[in-house]
């Protein structure tokens, strides 16, 4: 085991580093890499803090040939992130930050490298990835291995469909935190809903999911000021049933996949669930 990591590390590829608050965009992210044809490393086997963990992300960012930062609020906080940043800068490795979260870019980008432009994947998620991915094929073919996309053409479609998937849920989740009280903002929401509308289309699911996506929109669209609990508990409400589906449709494709450490639980609890929980 050990000579088979050996023989990994020594590899050309690129370096993954993320927050494990982010799972979902970290695979979605992978797939894209993988798609075009990228060998990646990443430290799913290793427990963050670890000596084991310090000298395998020294010899993996050594053989790096770039990295990839996935930055969220939860990276921008990580010392782990922190500290395999501060590493890749030490060895000259070039960085690419991608922004998949939080209100601010700011908030999102780890302070090591808060000089270095990011690109944006929060709006225009297909476009701003797009781009960034033919930059680095332009700049690391030391580290493609072979494109997915050209050699398998079925299964980069199953691939896509894969990785939109995690896109779909993670906007949900996104938008069951929007409608918050401490986190309102009716124009957020509404762009939120859009592009959960545009995952949904590229997934091509099922007329009552978007039925329901459409409903919510509006729903909130006719809503003056910030909703009332009784409408945020309808709302909510409605976001998990499409999550649901959409976590049935992601089990399909992946055995392995899991919407989230709690499945399910309402982030709006209404006030009969609060009064069992105070008795």
């Amino acid at each position: 085991m050990k000579e088979l990591i050996e023989m990994q590390n020594s590899l050309k590829h690129v370096f993954v580093s993320y927050s494990r608050d982010d799972v979902w965009e970290f695979r979605a992210l992978c797939n894209e890499l993988q798609l075009v044809g990228f060998r990646i490393w990443i430290d799913n086997d290793l427990r963050p803090g670890t000596l084991d963990w310090k000298a395998e992300i020294d010899r993996a960012l050594m053989a790096s040939v770039c990295v990839f930062c996935i930055c969220s609020p939860s990276a921008a906080k990580s010392k782990w992130v922190a500290i395999e940043l501060t590493t890749a800068l030490k060895l000259g490795k070039k960085i690419y930050p991608v922004i998949v979260g939080g209100q601010s870019g700011n908030h999102s980008i780890p302070t090591a490298i808060t000089n270095i432009q990011a690109t944006d994947a929060r709006q225009d998620y297909r476009t701003a990835i797009n781009r960034l991915l033919s930059e680095m094929v332009q700049n690391h073919e030391d580290a493609q291995v072979i494109d997915l996309q050209e050699i398998l053409a079925q299964n980069a479609i199953r691939w896509t469909h894969f990785g939109a998937l995690f896109w779909f849920s993670s906007e949900v989740r996104k938008l069951r935190l929007l409608i918050l009280p401490e986190t309102f903002s009716k124009i957020r929401v509404l762009r939120s809903i859009a592009q959960l509308q545009h995952h949904a289309e590229r997934l091509n699911v099922d007329k009552f999911t978007l039925r329901d996506i459409k409903h919510v929109a509006t729903a909130l669209d006719a809503i003056d000021g910030e909703p009332t609990d009784s409408e945020r508990v309808a709302i909510e409400s409605k976001l998990r049933m499409i999550q649901d589906n959409v976590a049935r449709q992601a089990e399909i494709i992946d055995k392995s996949f899991s919407d989230g450490p709690v499945p399910g639980r309402p982030i709006i609890e209404n006030s009969v669930t609060k009064q069992k929980h105070n008795q």
